[in-house]
């Protein structure tokens, strides 16, 4: 009988309130099962797509080095004992002023006892087992309290290596490392004053001087020097120290002269494909640099990071700057404009890279390049030659490690080109880089341009519409003028470099490879209004990074980045060595 109470509902009794029960929880168990399932998928792609990632940055770690990343390059010849960090000793072991203040740091007076070696370097950097051993304790702290890896090396010897990063400690208790691998990174956990490495040595639970300790094992630790392995400088011909001598010498009066090294004609091939004629100066500057590398006695392989690095900085030119006026009172090739940066590496005398009149004469920057400045009461500025395992390293990688450029794959590009200028300029071949592939002869090489485009000849089946004018092409490009730079996309007013041209071009109806759009032209040495300008060649990626459309004059339009956007400017602003290709075949 109906009570008109339909919300109502009343729990099943009796056989069919049994068979209605087995039914709902059968319900709620799939319903579980499936949830289940779907959390484990969820993780699994999870955890799929972070060991993609890992091995991704991996790869890309082993393409910039020549060393298994997980191993630091700076190891002993018998592998006994390693450069623990790439860094500035900024603290030794014993008595100090307390870094912060008295009764600071949990410390009662102006003066404390510090236990450990400091090591200071940027957040990030690798910090390697000195030694062989295992895993004893690994301190995740965090920030307040510090991060840190305890390693016993056996015979009661533990190091312990403290305030590592967040998140970059590579290892777990119990894990067997070897001397060299990489187990965290640089950071500032715990009472820190900035990012360093603080590396105690513990012999049956006391705490030793680690200076003492290594170097009776060849690492040699000392206040505001990079560490350094015994065997590294004797291989090199110099160390840390020689240093010093950078500063002692006296600078010459006028131009470096020509060394016995100069020829009268240097012709090689730039990045972007172009044979390339040296100026003399640039021959000059180029010898002055070989010169300072053979008196330094380093490798061809120093000499060569040297080359690529000043040909990316100065284009081999030795420059002066309005923004340091003493610069301008002592010879020079050019001036760069607003830079504070001289001389043929762009060092700053502000950085600690020595007096202007000594960085505006080649033969003494390129020696400072090789093995730094000394710069007594303050920190050395660290020339290639104070970095352990620079020989290790793609010659593009070590360049930046002494110049901390903002642009770090910038001096990739130059190897091929820096090579057959020490090659020329010697009259012998440069004993090649274990980093490096066999150096290549001017004229020798198909330029990138060609290979470049053979990779999407397939593709290339261009339809062109008929009455299309190089103006229309113009016109089309004037109209993206004011758009905003986005990576990797090609919609109008929001695109990348290569999206612009692509875009453009569609809009007048052609279809072109959108990451690639050079690779649908043919190469011309009389570009004109609407033709493709291809900029700055990376080696590594094998393409260009940049790609705008010539509108005449010596002017280009192209999305140049994030806060310039898209713009008409000259070529120059973009990138030396333009090359260009034309689509519009019929209307040259």
């Amino acid at each position: 009988m109906s009570t008109g109470k339909q919300e109502e509902h009343h729990e099943p009794t009796g056989a069919a309130g049994a068979r209605a029960r087995r039914a709902v929880i059968m319900v709620a168990a799939s319903i579980v099962l499936c949830i289940g399932l779907l959390i484990v998928l969820v993780l699994g792609l999870v955890m799929f797509t972070g060991a993609g990632l890992e091995k991704k940055r991996q790869q890309d770690l082993a393409a910039s080095t020549c060393l298994a990343p997980e191993v630091a390059a700076g190891v002993a010849g018998d592998g006994s004992v390693a450069v623990p960090v790439a860094g500035i000793v900024t603290s030794m072991f014993g008595p100090r002023d307390n870094p912060f203040g008295p009764g600071g740091g949990g410390g009662g007076s102006g003066l404390t006892n510090h236990v450990a070696v400091d090591i200071g370097a940027p957040e990030g950097t690798p910090i390697y087992a000195a030694m062989d051993g295992t895993v004893d304790v690994v301190s995740l702290g965090g920030q307040e309290d510090g991060n840190g890896v305890l390693i016993d090396s056996g015979g009661g010897v533990k190091i312990l290596y403290w305030h590592a990063a967040n998140n970059t400690i590579r290892v777990k208790q119990g894990d067997v490392v070897k001397a060299g691998q990489h187990i965290a990174g640089v950071g500032d956990t715990g009472v820190a004053t900035g990012y360093h490495l603080h590396m105690e040595v513990r012999v049956n639970g006391e705490k030793i001087d680690p200076a003492a300790f290594f170097r009776e094992r060849g690492l040699i630790f000392e206040l505001r020097k990079p560490p350094r392995l015994v065997e590294t400088a004797r291989k090199t011909g110099a160390s840390a120290s020689s240093s010093a001598t950078s500063a002692s010498a006296e600078p010459s009066q006028g131009r470096d002269d020509p060394t016995q090294l100069q020829t009268e004609q240097v012709k090689v091939m730039l990045p972007e494909g172009i044979e390339y004629e040296l100026k003399p100066e640039q021959i000059r500057n180029a010898a002055a640099i070989i010169g300072a590398g053979q008196a330094a006695e380093v490798s061809d392989q120093a000499i060569i990071v040297a080359l690529m690095t000043a040909l990316q900085e100065s284009m081999l030119y030795n420059l002066a700057s309005p923004a340091v006026p003493e610069s301008l009172a002592y010879p020079h090739d050019r001036q760069a404009v607003n830079k504070a940066s001289v001389g043929l590496f762009q060092q700053q005398y502000t950085m600690g890279w020595g007096p202007v009149a000594d960085l505006m004469q080649p033969s003494i920057s390129a020696r400072t390049f090789f093995l730094g400045h000394e710069n007594p009461g303050a920190a050395p500025a660290l020339g290639l030659l104070d970095y352990p395992g620079w020989e290790s390293m793609h010659p593009g990688v070590a360049a930046q490690v002494v110049q901390k450029s903002a642009h770090p794959d910038a001096y990739i590009k130059w190897e091929q080109t820096a090579t057959q200028i020490l090659s020329q300029v010697t009259g012998t071949a440069p004993v090649p880089s274990a980093c490096s592939g066999p150096a290549v002869p001017a004229g020798e090489q198909p330029g990138p341009a060609d290979g470049a485009r053979a990779r999407d000849e397939s593709t290339l089946d261009l339809q062109i519409p008929a009455g299309l004018s190089r103006e229309d092409i113009v016109a089309a490009a004037e109209s993206g003028v004011g758009g905003a730079f986005t990576y990797g996309a090609a919609d109008f007013q929001s695109w990348d470099s290569s999206g612009f041209v692509y875009w453009v071009y569609r809009d007048q109806g052609i279809e072109m490879p959108r990451t690639s759009p050079w690779a649908a032209g043919e190469r011309t040495q009389t570009p004109q209004p609407g033709d493709l300008v291809a900029q700055q060649w990376n080696a590594q990626r094998q393409r260009w990074d940049h790609v705008g459309i010539y509108v005449g004059d010596g002017m280009m339009i192209s999305a140049i980045n994030e806060d310039a956007g898209t713009r008409k400017h000259p070529v120059t602003q973009t990138g030396e060595s333009p090359v260009y290709f034309t689509i519009l075949k019929e209307q040259q």
